[in-house]
């Protein structure tokens, strides 16, 4: 997780666990297992999963967003995910929406993590409905408590402009929205499209928003095949 460089095989930084900047992973795990090893980013694998076995299948164009204890994001097209100059991904978590919205693991303010990660979501439930976990945030969604409902405005509105923002710069065919919360993740998915009605693609057809629950399987499946790729061509 976090920003990486693929070609030196370091995390650059990932605030949520000490001593990871610039941190030499894949040496440690080449010396470790005494085979290379390549590094990658966990949002860019999530979307290469889901693109070729998962909720997004055949997507020519695909943006998806990871929402758990952060936001991590990836743009893929034709299969291939975008990296900056070849060497990182997209860290669309820290895309500030408000710079004097709420604090953020990276130590600035107002960013989408801030608003919609797991954490982020769970601060705006008001207290009375007793939300310390994901698992209460499902059932309150199953519910379909108004008063609830109401309070997960602000953070709603946040995101969508942050996919309206993102459409503009990329135009995908599709969203796809992955947490460990199915419930979470359609709630975020099934608001974009009426809010984002109005998205069309390339060749002015509706712009799609998916969801699907983060399946480490199927994730796995994907970075065997960057694996596979990477070795063998």
């Amino acid at each position: 997780p976090g920003r990486i460089d693929l070609d030196r095989g370091r995390i650059l930084h990932y605030p949520r666990i000490a001593g990871l900047d610039d941190y030499p992973l894949s040496d440690h795990l080449s010396h470790r297992y005494g085979v290379p090893a390549y590094l990658h980013n966990n949002a860019a694998l999530v979307a290469l999963a889901e693109q070729r076995y998962g909720a997004a299948a055949e997507a020519r164009s695909l943006l998806s967003l990871l929402v758990r204890s952060g936001v991590g994001g990836a743009y893929l097209e034709n299969g291939k995910p975008l990296t900056v100059l070849g060497r990182t991904a997209m860290e669309v978590g820290h895309m500030s929406l408000d710079c004097e919205g709420p604090p953020c693991s990276c130590g600035g303010r107002g960013c989408l993590e801030a608003y919609i990660a797991e954490e982020g979501i769970l601060s705006f439930v008001p207290a009375k409905f007793g939300a310390g976990s994901m698992s209460d945030l499902e059932g309150l969604i199953a519910s379909g408590n108004a008063e609830f409902l109401a309070a997960l405005e602000e953070p709603l509105k946040v995101f969508q402009v942050a996919l309206r923002n993102l459409y503009t710069l990329f135009a995908p065919e599709c969203f796809l929205i992955v947490g460990r919360s199915a419930a979470y993740a359609e709630l975020l998915a099934d608001r974009m499209r009426g809010a984002l009605s109005d998205l069309t693609d390339m060749e002015g057809k509706s712009v799609r928003f998916l969801a699907d629950r983060y399946d480490p399987e199927r994730i796995g499946r994907g970075a065997a095949d960057l694996v596979f790729e990477r070795f063998l061509g």
